[in-house]
């Protein structure tokens, strides 16, 4: 879990730190949207998952229902500001192409975001509880389950440039 935070927090930072320096027009404006899409991609698919498979599955074990109600609300917290983002990556083209939407975009997505990967933190710590082979099970159980909305060949390349493997 922590090495899909690190690659959205990585994906949102980069987005930030150069929409500005991509021109209008240009074959990089095309690939920088691109790029924006598999971070709108990979978020939109993590929280899926988590709301579809991971927190009714950790609720269930821990016998304790609605225990994942806070990540639900944080979730919903940036969800506009997660469709608006969509919205302008999906449908801009190079030719409307504009840094400043980007960074702005960005600006007011990248900060709720933060604050729900960290808030998360806490809550798997917390799974200390579950026994290490049920919450294995559990894990498998929800990544085998879920059909991602994304497409592998566009999310593998991103998800190897924003992977920090420092500690790995």
């Amino acid at each position: 879990m922590a090495l899909v935070h690190n690659q959205i927090l990585r994906a949102l930072n980069a987005a930030h730190n150069h929409c500005l320096t991509v021109e209008l027009g240009t074959q990089a404006a095309q690939d920088f949207l691109i790029v924006n899409q598999c971070i709108v991609d990979v978020l939109e698919s993590h929280h899926d998952m988590e709301e579809e498979r991971l927190f009714p599955a950790l609720e269930k074990i821990l016998n304790q229902p609605g225990a994942m109600e806070g990540n639900r609300q944080e979730h919903q917290a940036f969800h506009d500001e997660l469709l608006e983002f969509h919205s302008y990556v999906f449908t801009t083209d190079s030719q409307g192409y504009h840094g400043a939407t980007i960074k702005a975009k960005t600006e007011a997505l990248g900060p709720l975001v933060e604050e729900h990967l960290h808030n998360e933190v806490p809550l798997l710590y917390d799974l200390h509880v579950i026994d290490s082979e049920a919450l294995t099970s559990l894990w498998k159980d929800a990544m085998n389950g879920y059909k991602p909305k994304f497409n592998l060949f566009r999310r593998f390349p991103f998800m190897v440039t924003c992977t920090d493997n420092t500690f790995l």
